[in-house]
């Protein structure tokens, strides 16, 4: 199944609906990237008309897991330029992603900031994988490929306070969107699960996320750079702050999340 499968929704009534596929597990909830997806996916269909997503605010209250999921989306205000609009996926009687989402059209500005570059690295051939042969990845990985470029890897035992590399889709057709954007972010683990000396869970809590514009039609299989910073950790969670460059080089997303670790 590839991912533009896994995220689409359908209308019915009110609602929008999606199926979560076996196989996107992250312990004993689902990929965090698909849930946000799905939400998104969604509650695009609400707008008067096609806008850019550049902004996701959102919190997960509760594990989804594979079956059936409802979304409900509703427009909060749609300007000129920006629609806000509000979104609950549930499974069942419980709320597994509340999100407030913002779209905005581009328009004239005489504020024109270019985004930092992507940092200058070795190519991923001459990279390790992500993998620790020591700990079994989450069984959505196998949907990824990542190579090593920041850090060390989960459950390594290590100091560093950093995490990333390159990323991509090992089986997409592409062209990729938006939703695929916050699958390639959330694909990685905190920087906090290279300081466990064992594999430990990890949940994301709240995931704020700012999308960027970049190249058009971007094939399913190019490599993506990721890099996580972990700013703090105590008491059982732990902040970072990400960054995700596209093939072409671009500034695609900057990210913010707050993950509840139990190690």
């Amino acid at each position: 199944m590839t991912f533009a499968n896994a995220f689409a929704t359908r209308a019915e009534g009110n609602l929008f609906v999606a199926g979560v596929p076996e196989g996107w597990s992250q312990g004993r909830a689902t990929f965090g990237g698909l849930v946000l997806a799905q939400t998104l996916a969604a509650t695009r269909q609400r707008l008067d008309e096609p806008r850019p997503c550049r902004a996701i605010a959102a919190s997960f209250p509760a594990p989804v897991g594979p079956g059936p999921v409802t979304i409900e989306a509703r427009a909060l205000r749609h300007g000129r330029a920006v629609s806000h609009l509000h979104a609950e996926l549930r499974q069942g009687d419980a709320i597994g992603c509340v999100a407030l989402l913002s779209f905005g059209a581009a328009r004239p500005s005489a504020v024109d900031v270019p985004p930092p570059p992507r940092p200058e690295i070795a190519p991923p051939e001459d990279l390790p994988t992500l993998a620790n042969p020591l700990a079994p990845p989450p069984v959505f990985t196998k949907f990824f490929d990542y190579r090593l470029a920041f850090g060390d890897r989960p459950y390594s035992g290590s100091s560093s306070t950093e995490m990333g590399g390159w990323c991509r889709f090992r089986d997409e057709p592409g062209p990729l969107g938006e939703e695929h954007v916050l699958a390639l972010v959330d694909a990685w683990p905190s920087p906090a699960v290279a300081r466990f000396a064992a594999p430990a869970p990890a949940a994301s809590m709240t995931w704020a996320i700012e999308l960027l514009p970049v190249e058009d039609a971007i094939d399913g299989g190019g490599w993506w750079l990721y890099h996580a910073s972990l700013e703090a950790a105590g008491g059982g969670y732990a902040h970072s702050a990400a960054r995700l460059w596209s093939p072409g080089g671009r500034l695609a997303a900057l990210s913010r999340q707050a993950v509840a670790i139990f190690g």
